[in-house]
């Protein structure tokens, strides 16, 4: 294992480390409900999609690549495989959820700023 290597698993796992934060973004949410508004479910949709890359993609990406390299011959039922597709399968589940949670909350404020008299427009 190359230095490139050892610095890009670093990254990873702290990046998986930092998105705990996001973790406190939806416990704060659910905790008081002064937060519980409809904006905010958005922002915790985003928390969570954050949260599943950056605690579930993360780590098992290193720990996939450690345990086994991929080989064409491999069986399907090969546990190596079966991790790799939950792994793309939480990735672009956080992915769709990131871009629709930020698509909704920038039309939220497209509309508070257009119609800003109109109550009945907002989420």
């Amino acid at each position: 294992m190359d230095t490139v290597d050892i610095l890009y698993q670093i990254s990873d796992w702290i990046s998986a480390f930092l998105s705990l934060g996001n973790i406190f973004v939806i416990i704060l949410v659910i905790k008081f409900e002064s937060l519980k508004t409809k904006q905010n479910a958005f922002v915790v949709l985003l928390a969570l999609s954050d949260s599943i890359y950056g605690l579930i993609v993360l780590p098992s990406t290193n720990i996939l690549n450690a345990i086994h390299t991929p080989n064409m011959s491999d069986s399907v039922y090969d546990p190596w495989l079966i991790g790799c597709e939950f792994r793309c399968f939480c990735l672009t589940l956080g992915y769709y959820g990131d871009y629709l949670s930020i698509a909704i909350v920038t039309f939220d404020r497209f509309c508070y700023i257009k119609f800003p008299f109109k109550v009945s427009v907002h989420f």
